[in-house]
């Protein structure tokens, strides 16, 4: 009643990338071009009635405000980073 099973799931990290043709590279002035789209903390899934596990909580220093209490108990937010690396 009292204790539920902690394991979960979570996808951290999602990475693609794309080598473009030689005629793209070459638009751009450069001998090689790479373009990557990467995520971070995209999904959590969890056997649980808590959605996200504790040890993927924020961590953050109690303070006098509510705002930061609540900021305390809120997820890691999601992240994206678009790469464009050209070689001369």
């Amino acid at each position: 009643m009292f204790f539920e099973d902690a394991d979960y799931l979570k996808l951290r990290e999602l990475a693609l990338t794309f080598v473009a043709p030689p005629t793209v590279a070459a638009a751009l002035r450069a001998r090689t071009a790479t373009i990557t789209l990467a995520g971070r903390d995209l999904a959590t899934w969890t056997g649980t009635r808590v959605s996200i596990p504790s040890r993927e909580l924020r961590r953050r220093r109690p303070g006098p405000t509510a705002v930061d209490s609540r900021l305390r108990h809120m997820p890691l937010p999601h992240s994206w980073t678009l790469r464009v690396d050209l070689a001369y």
